[in-house]
């Protein structure tokens, strides 16, 4: 009996980390730690280290906007990982989901645990290179005063920190690196659409609480998505206009060869750069709609035109 007073058992402790939403899928992303300790009887407490895992909660179908708190208790309730706490943060992640298109249905709807593999293509334009880290954001604040590539590699692994909701509250504290993305956005996001989507998503994410909307109001980011919205819907008049000119020099029939090959090459530049646009638009009017959640910000956006811009 002595000797099995004195035998050590191991114990499972979970600690909840964060939660977020799948780049791809429409699930919710749980993160945790698994600590392993050996807990002996007589009061020894030997930790081991700790493993970070995840656990898929996939969403079935749709769902209306009066069922998300539904849902949301339902997932608290059935999901110990999750504390009842977060409830709130559960609902403003399933609206998230629910306004984000290109998220298709899963027709497995059991949760899975372990490592998710995000490697999927994405709707936004993430660096599949590099690993983003908290403890490297002074490196990224550099490569924001480079070249435009360097800016987009910045901002692509930013955003890898910023769709991980627990990095939030971290970089809402760096003034210096959301000055620096909002300049960034200002001045040099009508040279490059990936940079564009990247920063504007970033702040997306910020915006997805309302507890980080002051942020966004500090740095003007509403304001710099309504000149995006505009600037991006006149350059989509200017491309069609100039690929319907192409269009008819080739349906005239009086082309060659190479007139037409130019126009091919042109039209799939025309359905990429669309693509694209259509990428930055979403994010951009996303953005909107949650900040517009104060009435004060709604009338301005309004007085901005924000309605023109829509029809």
């Amino acid at each position: 009996m002595q000797q099995q007073d004195e035998e050590q058992y191991i114990q499972r402790f979970v600690r909840f980390q964060s939660l977020d939403v799948h780049p791809t899928q429409r699930a919710l992303v749980v993160n945790y730690d698994v600590d392993p300790n050996m807990l002996a009887q007589l009061g020894d407490f030997m930790m081991k280290e700790s493993r970070q895992s995840q656990k898929l909660v996939r969403l079935k179908g749709t769902f209306d906007t009066d069922e998300i708190r539904t849902l949301a208790q339902i997932i608290v309730d059935t999901c110990p990982l999750v504390p009842p706490t977060k409830q709130t943060e559960v609902e403003q992640l399933l609206y998230y989901l629910q306004t984000r298109k290109g998220a298709g249905d899963e027709e497995n709807a059991e949760d899975v645990d372990g490592d998710i593999d995000t490697s999927e293509a994405d709707n936004f334009s993430i660096s599949d290179e590099e690993t983003a880290s908290v403890t490297s954001v002074d490196s990224y604040i550099e490569l924001l005063y480079e070249e435009i590539p360097e800016k987009v590699k910045a901002s692509a692994l930013v955003l890898q920190l910023a769709r991980q909701t627990g990095n939030l509250n971290v970089l809402r504290k760096n003034e210096i690196l959301l000055g620096a993305l909002a300049r960034v956005l200002r001045e040099d996001g009508r040279k490059s659409i990936e940079l564009s989507i990247n920063i504007v998503h970033i702040f997306c994410c910020f915006s997805v609480f309302t507890q980080f909307h002051p942020v966004i109001a500090q740095h003007k980011v509403g304001s710099l998505c309504i000149d995006v919205v505009d600037n991006e819907l006149k350059r989509y008049e200017q491309w069609t206009e100039e690929m319907a000119k192409k269009k008819s020099i080739v349906d005239s029939g009086k082309t060659n060869a190479a007139i037409t090959n130019e126009y091919e090459k042109s039209f799939q530049k025309y359905v990429s750069l669309v693509k694209k646009q259509n990428q930055l638009l979403r994010v951009c009017f996303l953005l909107l709609l949650h900040i517009a959640e104060d009435k004060k910000v709604e009338y301005k956006m309004v007085n901005r035109g924000i309605i023109s811009l829509l029809c």
